[in-house]
């Protein structure tokens, strides 16, 4: 018996020994409102509670912030207490109330967004509600206005900017004039979008009329790779007419999206030169296309959208000298003085071996392409400013002339680098200009038949530019002193 006494007394001696310590560690509840939604009928019911639960009950109060977003406006078309819950230790929910004002809000439909802030004393979790979105709706009474396009598809190019005809429909003839407001989300009028040609804000419909129409125009801008969305809305006006909120307002996509060129430019230009080489055809009257060469066209800078034309030069191991890598034309243009190519005893000058290294001067940032702001494959193609372009002429014979032991052009690039600007040659008699004075075509990447179809007028002051051109076979205009051709362009 002495034995099992000593037994317990050591057993109690150790269980304090064994006891757990108590856990004073605070664990933070999770918090998050009770739906995701929720959905206010004004005409049954001005206000709303918002229930927001807690994972846990609190041990201590603790207080929650919550912040607001959405279309309605605090404190004119709808009130809460506080921006803060206050949650009453032992609670594990508590409620935000909600009042609207019906009268100030004048559209059917309107969101009210509600988000908490994070705390210390509580956790949110991406897995949860921390937001809720209330769609607050009200029936519409009394004169209505909604705003229609006449274009099927906003979207516009700031490049080349197309103007939208909007118009304000009234649901009721009036027989007084009405005022209707306008609102314009990430634009500013009178900078990025004139209505009517200037800073309106305002549109009038007429008395006794349902209707009235303005003009909207976006500003232009040059600038590859733009992006922006913008809207014009009607904004409602208590007393003198309401909205509905899915045809009060339109969307303007405004983009000039960089062009993908690589379906253009693929092949490389001769002699390691810059560009690419692309071929260029006329349009015939009888709708084909015919005297191919080639053009080297390149990216005026990276991420651009304009195209430049390249006079590539290299040491030619032959004639050891500086010269124009062949069939390098820019849209043809020595084919419109066809009484300045051989054999004609005046023909264009250059450096190369035959006619087909007779170029003009090129020109940097020729052709602006224009693409559609939803689909950069296709779109236009349009001239920046008219650009005019120079070649040289002369004796071809004198130019050719061997008398020497090497041709003359061989020796003239050798004493000016291959600048022809520089020589002095008794062979150049002078010069010719043409001027590129408008181009209209468009862009369609996904032909692979026709990837860019374009026209261009051409001016000159020589008497011989398109003497002797075959206007009976190709496609040619005359308007005034300009000259339209047509052309094809395709990788080569």
């Amino acid at each position: 018996m002495k034995k099992y006494l000593l037994i317990f007394l050591f057993a109690l001696f150790l269980l304090p020994s064994c006891k757990q310590e108590q856990d004073l560690r605070y664990i933070a509840p999770l918090v998050e409102f009770a739906s995701g939604q929720y959905a206010v009928d004004l005409e049954k019911t001005p206000s709303l509670d918002v229930e927001i639960l807690l994972s846990r009950p609190v041990q201590e109060a603790l207080t929650m912030e919550v912040n607001f977003f959405g279309t309605l406006e605090e404190g004119t078309q709808f009130s809460v207490p506080s921006h803060t819950v206050n949650v009453p230790a032992g609670a594990s929910s508590a409620n935000l109330h909600i009042d609207f004002t019906p009268d100030d809000i004048w559209t059917d439909e309107a969101t009210l967004g509600l988000m908490l802030a994070p705390g210390t004393r509580y956790a949110l979790s991406p897995e949860k509600n921390s937001e809720t979105l209330i769609a607050v709706t009200k029936e519409v009474k009394g004169q209505i206005l909604k705003l229609t396009a006449s274009e099927s598809s906003l979207e516009v190019n700031p490049y080349f900017p197309k103007s939208l005809t909007l118009t304000i429909e009234a649901a009721q003839v009036q027989n007084t004039d009405l005022v209707a407001d306008l609102g314009f989300g990430g634009l500013i009028v009178g900078q990025d979008i004139l209505i009517d040609g200037g800073a309106v804000t305002q549109i009038t419909i007429p008395a006794g009329s349902l209707t009235a129409s303005f003009q909207a125009d976006i500003a232009a801008r040059d600038q590859s790779g733009y992006e922006s969305t913008g809207k014009i809305s009607l904004l409602p006006k208590r007393g003198s007419y309401m909205i509905r909120a899915k045809e009060s307002s339109l969307p303007i996509h405004i983009a000039d999206p960089v062009v993908d060129f690589s379906k253009l430019l693929r092949t490389a230009a001769l002699q390691s030169g810059e560009g690419y080489q692309v071929r260029q055809a006329f349009k015939t009257k009888e709708n084909t296309w015919d005297g191919t060469t080639t053009v080297d066209l390149g990216v005026s800078s990276t991420g651009s959208n304009y195209l430049r034309n390249y006079r590539n030069m290299y040491n030619h191991p032959s004639f050891n000298c500086m010269a124009n890598s062949a069939t390098s034309q820019l849209l043809r243009m020595s084919d419109l003085f066809p009484n300045y190519l051989y054999p004609n005893p005046t023909a264009i000058l250059d450096y190369g071996n035959d006619q087909g290294h007779r170029e003009f001067t090129p020109a940097d940032s020729v052709f602006r392409f224009v693409p559609l702001p939803d689909n950069p494959l296709k779109g236009s193609i349009l001239l920046a400013k008219p650009r005019t372009f120079q070649a040289y002429i002369g004796s071809y014979e004198q130019w050719q002339d061997k008398s020497s032991g090497t041709n003359a052009w061989v020796l003239d690039s050798r004493a000016t680098g291959g600048d022809i600007s520089a020589s002095t040659h008794p062979a150049i008699t002078g010069t010719i200009t043409l001027t590129l004075e408008k181009v209209e075509g468009t862009f369609d990447f996904t032909n692979r038949d026709e990837p860019v179809v374009l026209s261009a007028w051409f001016s000159s002051p020589s008497e011989q530019f398109m003497a002797g051109f075959d206007t009976e076979k190709y496609e040619v205009v005359q308007e005034g002193g300009r000259w339209k051709l047509t052309y094809k362009l395709w990788p080569r």
